[in-house]
């Protein structure tokens, strides 16, 4: 019969197939079985729970009991959720209804329009899967979100109501609780071995598809421009919600006509941190987001040199700037992938998404700095995609890179200041400093600004521009684009006047000779006042910035 973990590892390629095939599938359950022996392996969201061996002619009783339960035609008890029933011709599905709490808290039957797959290499963590319904009362598109949830984080209803009514920041309808938890699918006596998981189901407005779905590029920018506007709301003073997991897969292209600041939508709070006076900020762990997307700040967090930094609004505005850069080096103006993920593009991004921490950051630090990565990223930008977009990655990056090191020199300030006063790490006492990015975080509308100002000028230069990617035989991105629906995604785990910036600063007035060589940078944000040992960490960031890149790999991830 083998080992248990033998038998796990065999049937584990099963399950998830199950649960892939099967979306509305809540467990799964499995038996090995000899001529003497009888196992049970059951799968959830949680992890794995396998029983003893059961001796056949010693127990019988047991082994009819294992072979009654799992022939039972009792759906829930299969594992499936039966608020979820399809419609079957000629045995395949062809539709179906979803049952969930309404907007007026009553019961409400959705018909289902179609399952989002969402891919996903592993059986235990949130299991996110998503529907599209259409609510038979108003005839509006709608999606249903479920989850499971460990105990040990918020709801994301929690985060979704505070989030009403702000533009760009997706919006719900309604959502149910009580839905069963893994700890009702076990043995009672396994209570304590594994963390348990509760089923969570929120319906939300619905939007457009992934970014990466753009069919031209004011629109890609656009979208991008307004998930960042929605973000800094977000993270405001009067919600204090910091995302956490910003990606290519949680920033949706706005509905068709979407008005100005609803062009781009930020969606998926599960990972989200709320600030309070009592616990104002929230450490950076590299086991939290979407791997590839990781702030070098939060990749780094596995083995942090001094003082460890929290995660902060920098962290996600550098994770905005990576997915930027993820589109414009493994896709195409017309929105086209690049030939396979061997080319530059792909193979570059591949490196991002290292299962290790380690091996993740050496190739993403050399985006930002002058190493051979750093080049062959902005020359590919530019050949593929033009000056303009090349422009916006350079001034991006430059802004990135400014606040990196103004983070680190007052980080390493603040580690020599503790070391003088003889404290230890987290310990405040006698140093008189409580946060040593205080003075950074205090310009956090300015960074904003900032940021949304290097989009500004971009969308303007292409949307004032004739010729935006110049010398490159590919499809306008403002003329009949074929829809990437139809091309293959990588598996990686949508104007009327110019925009204004956050602060309400005019836009940037592009003259026509001007349009197709803007400023390729500018420059950073300035930092304080070198102190005893900014030498010496200039030094170590410049030899980071040169390590070698790790062997290509192409598995994703998503922690």
């Amino acid at each position: 019969m083998g080992s248990v973990d033998e038998n796990v590892r065999e049937l584990k390629s099963y399950a998830r197939g199950i649960f892939s095939q099967q979306p509305n599938r809540l467990y799964v359950r499995c038996l090995v079985l000899t001529e003497t022996h009888a196992r049970l392996v059951h799968f959830d969201r949680a992890g794995t729970q396998v029983t003893p061996l059961v001796d056949l002619y010693q127990h019988p009783a047991t082994f009819v009991r294992l072979i009654v339960g799992l022939a039972n035609v009792e759906e829930r008890l299969l594992g499936l959720d039966d608020s979820i029933q399809f419609t079957l011709i000629d045995g395949r599905r062809t539709g179906g209804t979803l049952t969930t709490t309404g907007p007026t808290g009553d019961a409400k039957t959705y018909p289902i329009l179609e399952h989002i797959p969402i891919p996903r290499e592993t059986i235990r963590g949130r299991g996110t899967v998503c529907w599209r319904v259409q609510d038979p009362d108003t005839g509006e598109e709608l999606v249903v979100k479920d989850s499971w949830r460990p105990d040990d984080r918020p709801p994301e209803q929690e985060y979704l109501e505070l989030a009403k009514d702000i533009p760009s920041v997706v919006q719900m309808v309604s959502y149910e609780t009580g839905r069963g938890d893994t700890k009702g699918f076990r043995c009672p006596t396994t209570a304590g071995q594994f963390q348990n998981r509760s089923a969570v189901r929120v319906t939300m407005k619905s939007y457009g598809r992934p970014i990466e779905f753009f069919t031209s590029l004011s629109q890609l920018l656009c979208a991008i421009r307004d998930a960042i506007a929605g973000h800094q709301r977000l993270s405001g003073s009067n919600v204090r919600i910091l995302h956490r997991d910003i990606s290519h897969n949680n920033i949706l292209l706005g509905p068709q006509g979407a008005s100005d600041g609803n062009r781009g939508v930020l969606i998926d709070l599960d990972m989200s941190f709320r600030s309070t006076d009592a616990k104002p900020q929230v450490d950076a762990d590299c086991n939290v987001g979407t791997r590839m997307f990781q702030s070098l700040s939060v990749v780094g967090s596995h083995a942090p040199q001094g003082l460890a930094p929290p995660h902060d609004y920098l962290d996600d505005l550098e994770s905005f700037f990576l997915v930027l850069t993820y589109i414009f080096i493994t896709r195409k103006p017309d929105g086209s992938l690049f030939a396979c993920e061997t080319d530059l593009g792909p193979s570059m991004v591949n490196q991002w998404d290292d299962p290790d921490p380690s091996a993740a950051y050496r190739p993403k630090s050399g985006l930002f700095s002058g190493s051979a990565a750093g080049i062959r990223a902005a020359r590919l930008i530019e050949e593929t995609w033009g000056l303009i977009c090349s422009g916006l990655f350079k001034k991006y990056r430059a802004w990135a890179s400014g606040i990196r090191r103004t983070k680190a020199i007052l980080l390493k300030d603040a580690q020599d200041d503790l070391f003088c006063f003889g404290g230890e790490e987290g310990d405040d006492e006698g140093m008189g400093v409580v946060d040593p990015l205080e003075t950074l975080h205090s310009q956090r509308d300015e960074h904003y600004a900032q940021v949304l100002g290097i989009f500004d000028e971009a969308i303007v230069a292409i949307q004032t521009s004739t010729h935006v990617v110049e010398d490159v035989n590919t499809t306008p991105p403002d003329g009949n684009a074929p829809s990437p629906a139809q091309i293959p995604l990588p598996t990686p785990s949508d104007h009327t006047q110019p925009r204004r910036s956050a602060q309400g600063a005019p836009p940037p007035q592009v003259a026509a000779h001007q349009v197709t060589k803007p400023k390729l940078s500018d420059p950073p944000p300035s930092a304080p006042e070198p102190r005893r040992s900014t030498r010496i960490l200039k030094r170590r960031l410049q030899e980071e910035d040169q390590h070698g890149e790790p062997p290509l790999k192409s598995r994703k991830i998503k922690n």
